[in-house]
């Protein structure tokens, strides 16, 4: 409140020594800066012999605006703009009282404790070498015959995002992720007759967003649609120069819309708040329709075609991850990351390799490994 005082009473000397100037002798020199200064000591001594009086002094600069600084405190010109605190990743805590850090039309506060937060793209993308399990280890290319080779190991998988944030940390974004790999193999080591197995898992997302910062610590909450496919095809092909050629093709396969919903957090674990630990986690639910197919063929006839679909199903998808990342924060106040670390996913009720239209359970395959990402944050 003392402050206030004196930068009204300031302006209002500023206001009389105009008017003195205006009335003055125009023959009589007159310093209006040293006469400004002279009243300005005067009301410090005022304020200075006040109860709990903390000495705040007024500043009048050739050429700048009026400024109120404290005891041991440097002038700063009215017009320079504050520096980010970089030791808190993707905050401007010194961004000023009246505006935030910089380009104005793209910096906002954060909604949650008001801190200076820019606005704009985000995007990354993603590798991640997963390697899937399935309920009774039912993979296609396990055939439970003695001498089937056919093995998924760790496989390649992309995953991309893409979205637009507001300095607010309210945004939305659309992610994609796909595991579409196959293997094959030999039955009892024989080289004419062949096994190929075939799993295709998509996802495609379309979510809100709400970042939050506050401390060290950065959230990422997000909510919205997915839209899921699955397939699961095994196909056996004998070429034995014992018998007619056969071949016995069959499998499974869901497709659906739902519901997702997720939760990242990232901690700055050094005082610079480049190197950060980050772990999350994802849960969707998906309704859709199921489908069923099993031919057989032999010596090039079509004995037999079974195609079915069951309609209202559904499929329940679980996903975690953590691991560290590495953070520098641009000039535009993005903070471009590099890291890694563990995932696992859960498809629950996907079915296997050997589900049936006559199953009362499902079977689930999931997924697990290690991936590296690349990106820019807000």
């Amino acid at each position: 409140m003392r402050r206030s005082l004196l930068l009204t009473c300031a302006l209002v000397l500023t206001g009389v020594l105009g008017t003195q100037r205006a009335n003055a002798d125009l023959g009589a020199p007159y310093d209006a800066n040293a006469d400004l200064h002279r009243r300005i000591e005067e009301l410090e001594r005022i304020v200075a012999q006040m109860p709990g009086a903390q000495t705040p002094m007024l500043q009048a600069p050739a050429g700048g605006r009026m400024m109120l600084i404290s005891d041991g405190q440097q002038p700063t010109p009215a017009t320079a703009s504050a520096t980010p605190d970089a030791d808190i990743p993707g905050i401007d805590a010194a961004c000023g009282d009246a505006t935030c850090c910089y380009d104005p039309d793209h910096v906002g506060q954060d909604f949650f404790n008001s801190t200076c937060r820019t606005g704009g793209f985000v995007a990354g993308a993603e590798v991640v070498f997963l390697k899937p399990f399935a309920t009774n280890g039912d993979l296609p290319g396990s055939f439970p015959i003695i001498g089937t080779q056919a093995d998924f190991q760790f496989e390649s998988t992309p995953r991309f995002w893409l979205g637009y944030v507001r300095p607010s940390g309210l945004g939305s974004q659309f992610r994609y992720w796909e595991f579409d790999h196959s293997v094959d193999g030999s039955l009892n080591d024989d080289p004419n007759d062949l096994i190929t197995g075939r799993l295709k898992f998509r996802t495609f997302d379309w979510e809100l967003l709400q970042q939050v910062n506050f401390s060290r610590w950065w959230l990422q909450m997000s909510g919205g649609l997915r839209y899921a496919e699955i397939n699961i095809d095994e196909r056996l092909t004998l070429n034995n120069s014992s018998i007619l050629r056969s071949s016995y093709n069959f499998g499974s396969g869901f497709d659906g819309v739902g519901l997702t919903a997720g939760l990242q957090a990232t901690r700055a674990l050094t005082k610079s708040g480049n190197l950060q630990m980050t772990a999350g986690g994802r849960a969707s639910l998906l309704f859709g329709d199921r489908k069923y197919f099993f031919d057989i063929e032999f010596a090039n006839i079509d004995l037999f075609d079974f195609n079915t679909r069951n309609d209202n199903d559904l499929v329940g998808i679980f996903e975690l991850n953590v691991g560290p990342r590495y953070t520098r924060r641009l000039a535009n106040g993005a903070n471009v990351f590099v890291g890694g670390g563990f995932e696992g996913q859960l498809w629950q009720g996907s079915g296997t390799a050997f589900s049936t239209p006559f199953d009362t359970s499902l079977g689930s395959i999931g997924f697990a490994g290690l991936g590296a990402n690349i990106g820019f944050t807000r």
